[in-house]
């Protein structure tokens, strides 16, 4: 199992340091993967059967000591679609800033 994440990412970075000592999951940086891997979480299994985003944490959740009740809560349907979108909306804003901050430093 395998979890990519954007390690450059400050909030993404301290979500996942919470589940790192916790799991059994590897942890690996995409952040020189390209656009696709930054916006998402990426869940990879050992049958690599992927899920990405909401359905990535649930994954993982569901694999870490201490989050599985929050895992259970987050697949039930009428949680999972308001947390869904709440997900969408806050990935596109991180991975707007990102991109702004990367932008800028390439101008300086």
């Amino acid at each position: 199992m395998k979890v990519l994440y954007n390690e450059k990412c400050p909030i993404c970075a301290f979500e996942i340091n919470q589940y790192k000592n916790k799991s059994e999951i590897v942890f690996q940086d995409c952040s020189s993967m390209g656009n696709k891997y930054l916006r998402r979480l990426h869940f990879i299994s050992e049958s690599d059967e992927s899920k990405v985003g909401l359905d990535a944490f649930i994954e993982i959740w569901g694999q870490t000591k201490g989050y599985t009740r929050l895992a259970k809560l987050f697949s039930l349907p009428v949680i999972y679609h308001f947390a869904l979108a709440a997900y969408e909306f806050i990935s596109f804003v991180l991975f707007y800033r990102y991109k702004l901050s990367h932008r800028r430093n390439e101008n300086l």
